[in-house]
């Protein structure tokens, strides 16, 4: 049976859908209509672009890519855009914690024998009349 059915029969549809098993989330969805699919970028031409221009600068974040793609296309590219085809290209990474940075420092030499690693602390150094 139906939940359409059991509410004209009289039952209320909170029991309704309970009978049948079903939520009330599930009774209301509605598909959005309009959104393109997640995977593709609208314009597949920006992704050649904003290739070429990552191998001519590698060294370009998210918003410089996007301002020199807006310079030299002649139309506004988001950053949005610019993030989504380098996550789509795998040219992403997660963002170190600053415990992980902290770690990655290079590691000192050990000491192999006494007054080889000496450490100063130069929080406060006096300097002449102005200090």
């Amino acid at each position: 049976m139906s939940v359409g059915i059991m509410m004209h029969r009289g039952l209320s549809l909170r029991k309704s859908l309970a009978f049948v098993g079903a939520s009330r989330g599930s009774y209301y969805y509605r598909r959005r209509r309009g959104r393109r699919d997640r995977g593709m970028l609208r314009d597949p031409s920006m992704l050649g672009a904003i290739r070429e221009l990552a191998m001519r600068k590698p060294v370009y974040g998210s918003r410089m890519m996007a301002a020199r793609l807006s310079r030299e296309l002649g139309r506004p590219v988001n950053r949005k855009l610019v993030q989504h085809a380098f996550r789509m290209m795998g040219w992403t990474f997660p963002q170190m914690t600053k415990k992980q940075l902290i770690g990655a420092t290079h590691e000192k030499p050990k000491p192999t024998a006494i007054d080889q690693d000496w450490e100063a602390d130069f929080t406060y150094v006096w300097c002449g009349v102005d200090r």
